[in-house]
């Protein structure tokens, strides 16, 4: 299982000391919109560990705006603020979900392209003839 984390989206604006070791890469990602460029932190782990880590991440998460993801090929496991939402690959409606909440803490639904994660860690950066902003 792997982990994308937009460092920006963190209260102190760092991972906490006790998931560095899950630190697999750091890099920088042009996101776009307000955000611009921004850093990443790439984290691999144990699937046994993505619930407690994505609850560990929605602690640090800033209140509004920003989620961090943990996934595999058929399960992920979407951190908002002191908030987890589990999507299971085979369960369209466990996206819908995850959007609605996301929604709650004012993520632009642009960003919550969650079925193509499981493909892509950046769907943004790709065309989605499906999507009606027009954009990447």
């Amino acid at each position: 299982m792997h982990g994308i984390v937009l460092v920006k989206g963190l209260q102190t604006e760092k991972l906490p000391d006790s998931l560095l070791h899950l630190v697999e890469s750091e890099y920088q990602h042009f996101l776009g919109g307000t955000h611009g460029l921004v850093t990443i932190v790439r984290l691999q782990l144990d699937a046994a560990l993505g619930p407690n880590v994505a609850f560990a991440l929605a602690q640090e998460l800033k209140p509004a705006r920003y989620y961090a993801r943990l996934n595999n090929d058929d399960l992920m496991y979407v951190a908002f603020p002191r908030t987890v939402v589990r999507i299971d690959r085979a369960v369209p409606r466990s996206s819908e979900l995850a959007r609605a909440v996301g929604r709650v803490f004012e993520v632009d639904v642009a960003h919550m392209r969650f079925e193509e994660m499981f493909e892509l860690d950046h769907p943004e950066m790709h065309f989605d003839p499906q999507s009606n902003t027009g954009r990447p």
